[in-house]
Order: structure tokens, then sequence, then C-alpha cells
């Protein structure tokens, strides 16, 4: 067996030993965590005496040195702020600008809240096949194997833009799952602070602990509503500290930093007005994907995900309900599906809030009645569900004007 073969078995015998480690500590075993993180911590090592380069070797044994801090932490039952997947490195420097933020700890601990393991599946998301098929395609080119003698650039940087409601986070959290990798869900809110500077520092943080993470697997990071964080320059508007946030960006989705080419980490932003963006950050993204809004094809399968999946059943053909949603988002189809839902169980259980005045055991022991969903409940809840279609149609002309001029 060769020097390669045996370093990609030993990696994948990690990703599951910390895997397993992770979940051991997210259910409170400290004991058999511990265990986990010291296996980790051995396999670590080896993988670093097989590494190429010295740098490898390096930055591999001190991923071994905090699998062993953990362990050590874990069995003399000390209570960990975050674990080290989620410290992001580079960020000695404690020195503030102006605000509260004291060290690099800081960051990594609101960092370490953006951290989750997806677990929605392509099959959970309705209709968008094509869609799907061209998001597989651009991850899977990155990391298939290349031919010997030919340089094939993977795209590891993509951009969803679309009207709202139609699915960019799912989508998104599929791809972390189909991967399994590590999902960094952030909103640009959580990037944005009223503290000088610290917007920036945050985003590098959030960059480094997703390198991190990479050095076990791979890791997704997603950003939502990134127009907050990328407006144009030069109109005159922007502050320094948001310039400075800007070259952040620029320069961690270039990996400037560290370059990481061993380790794969995908970024994904996602906008409702691309045309928001500024150009330069436009340029970074090799990908750029349009999410629609669903076809009537799309519009079925979610609503039979978001009902007929769930256990009800329909006195009313399916097609008479589709006939009114063309203009609907993915959000609007979940929204028209709940609100049927409740109506239906309303009407049969007008008893309940006289049970909850009965108490606890009157409430738990009432077995909740339901019947198939009936024209009525869908009339009902079309009331209750506004769509500017006039609107939508602006933005999605809009959207096709975008993609020809980009």
């Amino acid at each position: 067996m060769s020097i390669i073969d045996l370093s990609g078995q030993l990696e994948v015998q990690l990703r599951k030993t910390l895997e397993k480690a992770k979940d051991l500590e997210g259910q409170n075993k400290g004991a058999e965590a511990s265990e986990a993180y010291f296996s980790a911590a051995k396999l670590m090592n080896i993988i670093a005496d097989k590494a190429p380069t010295l740098r490898d070797r390096q930055r591999q044994r001190e991923k071994a040195l905090q699998y062993f801090n953990v362990a050590e932490a874990l069995k003399a039952g000390k209570r960990r702020v975050a674990s080290p997947a989620q410290a992001p490195q580079g960020q000695g420097d404690k020195t503030k600008e102006s605000g509260p933020v004291e060290d690099a700890q800081q960051y990594s601990n609101e960092i370490a809240s953006l951290i989750h393991r997806s677990k929605i599946t392509w099959d959970k998301i309705g209709g968008l096949e094509e869609t799907k098929r061209e998001i597989k395609f651009t991850y899977g080119l990155a990391l298939a194997q290349k031919p010997d003698g030919v340089k094939l650039a993977g795209w590891r940087r993509m951009l969803f833009y679309g009207p709202p409601g139609t699915g960019k986070t799912l989508l998104a959290a599929a791809t972390s799952n189909g991967l399994g990798a590590t999902f960094f869900n952030v909103k640009a809110s959580n990037l944005l602070s009223k503290y000088f500077g610290e917007s920036s520092k945050l985003i590098t943080a959030l960059f480094d602990a997703a390198r991190n993470e990479a050095d076990d697997g791979f890791a997704v990071i997603f950003i939502d509503e990134v127009e907050s964080l990328c407006l144009p320059r030069g109109e005159g508007s922007e502050s320094g500290a948001e310039r400075r946030m800007l070259s952040t960006i620029l320069s961690e989705m270039d990996g400037l930093a560290d370059k990481g080419e061993d380790r794969f980490v995908l970024t994904i932003s996602a906008t409702n007005t691309p045309w928001d963006l500024d150009d330069a950050v436009l340029s970074r993204f090799q990908k750029r994907i349009y999410i629609p809004l669903p076809d009537a094809e799309a519009r079925k399968a979610i609503l039979e995900i978001q009902l007929l999946k769930e256990g009800h059943t329909l006195d009313y053909p399916m097609q008479e309900v589709l006939r009114n949603t063309e203009w609907f988002s993915g959000r609007d189809l979940e929204r028209l599906a709940n609100q049927a839902v409740n109506i239906m169980v309303e009407e049969l259980n007008g008893q309940i809030p006289k049970c909850v005045d009965s108490g606890r055991e009157a409430i738990e022991a009432y077995k909740l009645k339901v019947r198939p969903l009936q024209k009525k409940d869908f009339d009902e809840a079309f009331k209750r569900i506004r769509v500017d279609t006039e609107k939508l149609k602006k933005m999605v002309e809009r959207f096709r004007e975008f993609a020809e001029s980009n």
C-alpha cells in the first residue's frame, strides 16, 4: 500500500473518530468523549509523520496537541466553551480598536455559535432538479480527481441569487449535508458589529475556523444577505470600517491569508439583490446560480412534502390548489400548507382551551382530531397569504437582465 493510500485511510478514520468524539461530547458523555479525542490526537500525529512538507507536519501536530488538550480537559471534568475545531487560528493579537472584544477566544465563541451539522437532504427540497444538479456538478468538479498532467480549477465559491423564499438556505444546507461537512450558517448581521473594526476580525475568524474544520474533512460557509457586507465602493458613503470589511472579505475569498489548497472550504453566498454587490466581490464568485421561483412541477413537489409526506390527505384536487400558486415561492407554499392544516385543526379541536384550563393531565390526555383537507381550508388559507405578483414580475425581469449582463 502506498503512503498516499495509507494517509487517505487514516484521514477517513480520523474524521469518523472526531465525529464520534463530538457526538459524545454533545451528549455530555465526558469520559467517553475524552477517550475519542485521545484517539484522534494519536491518529493526527501518525498523519503528521507522513505529511509531505514541514508546514503540513507542523500544522497537523498543532491539531494533535489541540485534541490532546481537549481530551485532558474533558477527563478532568472541565467545561469547554468551544471545540478545537471551532477555535480559529491566527487570532493571537488581542489589541482592541475600540469595543469590548478582549481577545481571540471571544471571536471564537461568537463563530462557534454559527457551526451546525446539517440534516437537510436533497429529497427534502421540492423541485429545482436542474438547480440541484448544477450545484452538485459545481462542488463535485472541485473534489473529483484530475487527469494526470491536466490542470482543472475546481469551483469553491458560489453565489446563489433569486427572489426571497426560494430555498437558498436549504440548498446550501443540503450541499453541506451531502459533503458531510461542518456547516457555518451565517447571516450578514452575525458579522456586522457596532464596534469599529470588529466586523473585519469576525470575518477573519470565520474563515480561519472553516479552514481549521477542513483539516479533518470539509467545511461549508454559507453567508446569507451578503449584499449587506459588500455594497459597491466609490459612492462616497462608505466609512473606513466598511472599506476595511470589504477588503477583508476579498482577501479571505482569495485565500490570501492562507491558501489552503489541501483543505476543502466551500463558500456559498446568497442574495436577493445581486446588482447591489460590489463588482470586485461579484468577480470572486466562480459560479453564480439563479434560484428561481418554483414552476408547477416544483410547487406540486413542495406541497407534497409539506402535506402528504407529513401524513395529511386531501379531499380536494391538488391541481386546484396549484392553480392559484403561480407566483408563490417555496416559503409561501410552506405557509399556505401550514395555514390550511391549522384551519382544519382549529375547527375540529375547539375544546383545547378548556382542556388547558383543566390542567396539564387533561391536555396531555387529549388526542387531536384531524380530517382530510378540504376546499374551504385552502380557500381560507389563500385569504391569509398575500403575494405581490406585480413586484415579483419586475424582480424576475431584473434577475434576467442581471444574468445577461454578468
